[in-house]
């Protein structure tokens, strides 16, 4: 009938299906309903009727029957419900999301900029079996609620999958997602390396029947190495350069006394004939430069190498059932070649290296069944705004008829009462109503009877013969009843002889009543405008 609802869709629609005696079948995970073939067009006929399975997202559509008289307040909040519901259906659009929900936080304006505080939004993403979102995708999610709402930053945007681990942190601005706090880099290695192990076993084992942590030993450091390397061996001449000199000549050869006796004045010339000597000088120079062959080595280590991987992987065994009615499955665990074969899976997925000593754990244990409980239902609460915006325009109209009938009908009709018993206890009551039916039928001719004098008058009913009111068929009885005095028991049985008499009149022509009474009213509002 239906597949991947949510609970309280499921719940309403398997009590509606109770309710039309239709037999139905829950899946263990309450997310489809199976009903039998030839019911499956009513079924989702009746449901159609009940506006079931419900949707739960709502955009921007929330306007198109816009309640009059609704308060900013409530605008407000319909529109921040809008750009979650419009969030939601982008964010569904995605290949690895299968489900999603947006919270948008947007605080009130302050008076002062420094007071203000910057808007925030969650997500949270329930991905298909076996997928995950790329670095890219999540980081288009993040940017595309930042759009989406005025004054939210990126850093800003929190999200999450339904295991409750971060795909984006508040404060990762960059695309790379990498925190610049040495403990943000080494939760995010960990992160990677789990999903790399949970989405190669997964198609193996199961959906949910693996998990696995790790922890990664990170090396902070940052280190520069420089190295030369000279090879003396390979040394070959670069350049040769040759020198030859050589000087020949003759030279004067110095005679006589050297020292002061000969310089001295008076002393004896010397012969200035010298003799002279010659002379020859050679000189040869080699000069040969060698170049050496030389290596320079620069190596730059940054922070974050990971000196040491410990994984832990449990991956859930074999059920088989009971030999006994109501009794559990029993478990058991996969054979040692199968953990051989995941362990090696599991080794190459996240780099094992033997060098750094990293070490792997993968057990077979049972998985806990628990079961998914109903979230409970909250009773709407009766100042729910939006039953007040919906039915605030009636309940004005409502009070403002019954105000007008008040002030128009029976207060004026509560004061000509309020005058009448006065006149009645100031003249006596029969000076107020006749109290036989010839005072009646005289008061009537002449339009003497205070309904007369007070509301309107009884011609409709004295046109002709047959509509006049008569109770006793001889004229000489009525007169003598006039001049008789009436006993009160009398007084009480002439009145009801007399109200039997107008009801039967008025049985009899309704529609001249109906236009007697119609007098009086407007004769009442006449003198009421008078005063």
């Amino acid at each position: 009938l239906y597949s991947d609802l949510h609970q309280e869709d499921a719940k309403a629609i398997s009590k509606k299906l109770s309710e039309q005696n239709i037999a139905y079948r829950i899946s263990d995970d309450s997310r489809s309903i199976t009903v039998a073939a030839s019911q499956v067009y009513k079924a989702r006929m009746e449901l159609a009727k009940e506006g079931l399975p419900g949707q739960d997202v709502v955009g921007f559509e929330k306007f198109d029957a816009t309640t009059i008289g609704m308060s900013s307040y409530v605008q407000k909040i319909q529109y921040v419900r809008a750009i979650q519901g419009e969030l939601t259906r982008s964010i569904q659009r995605l290949a690895s999301v299968k489900a999603a929900r947006v919270h948008i936080s947007i605080p009130p304006k302050k008076v002062f900029m420094e007071e203000e505080e910057p808007p925030k939004a969650s997500v949270i993403l329930e991905l298909q079996p076996g997928m995950s979102p790329s670095k890219t995708e999540v980081i288009g999610i993040a940017n595309l609620v930042a759009s989406a709402v005025e004054g939210l930053k990126v850093g800003q945007v929190t999200i999450v999958d339904t295991k409750g681990s971060f795909l984006h942190r508040p404060g990762d601005d960059s695309a790379s997602n990498t925190s610049s706090s040495f403990l943000e880099l080494q939760r995010s290695i960990e992160s990677e390396y789990e999903k790399r192990i949970e989405e190669i076993l997964t198609p193996v084992v199961g959906f949910g029947k693996v998990r696995a942590k790790v922890t990664a030993e990170i090396d902070p450091a940052r280190s520069n190495t420089t190295e030369e390397t000279y090879d003396s061996e390979k040394a070959v001449p670069k350049q040769t350069m040759k020198t030859e000199e050589i000087v020949t000549g003759s030279r004067p050869n110095p005679t006589g006394i050297p020292g002061s006796r000969s310089n001295l004045p008076g002393a004896e010339a010397q012969n200035s004939q010298v003799p002279m000597a010659s002379s020859s000088t050679e000189k040869n120079t080699n000069n040969t430069s060698y170049a050496i062959p030389k290596k320079i080595l620069v190596t730059e280590k940054p922070s974050g190498n990971i000196k040491r991987l410990t994984v832990a992987v449990v991956v859930d065994g074999y059920y088989t059932k009971g030999t006994l009615p109501n009794t559990a499955d029993v478990f058991s665990p996969r054979p040692e070649a199968e953990l051989k074969r995941l362990q090696d899976l599991v080794a190459n997925s996240v780099g094992f290296d033997v060098e750094r000593r990293d070490s792997i754990t993968l057990s077979s244990l049972p998985f806990s069944n628990n079961e998914v409980l109903e979230a409970p239902v909250i009773a709407t609460p009766w100042y729910d705004l939006k039953e007040l915006s919906k039915n605030g325009i009636r309940n004005g109209l409502i009070s403002l008829v019954v105000l007008m009938f008040f002030f128009l009908v029976l207060r004026p009709f509560l004061k000509w009462t309020v005058a009448a018993d006065e006149k009645v206890g100031s003249e006596g009551s029969s000076g107020m109503f006749p109290r036989t039916v010839s005072e009646l039928e005289s008061a009537a001719e002449s339009a003497s009877l205070p309904l007369s004098r007070g509301i309107g008058s009884l011609s409709v009913f004295s046109n002709n013969q047959e509509e006049t009111i008569t109770v006793s068929n001889s004229e000489e009885s009525d007169s003598k009843k006039q001049n008789e005095p009436i006993a009160p028991m009398d007084e009480r049985a002439i009145e009801e002889d007399l109200k039997i008499k107008i009801l039967e009149r008025l049985q009899a022509s309704p529609k001249k009543g109906f236009r007697v009474v119609q007098d009086w009213l407007d004769e009442l509002e006449t003198r009421v405008a008078e005063g």
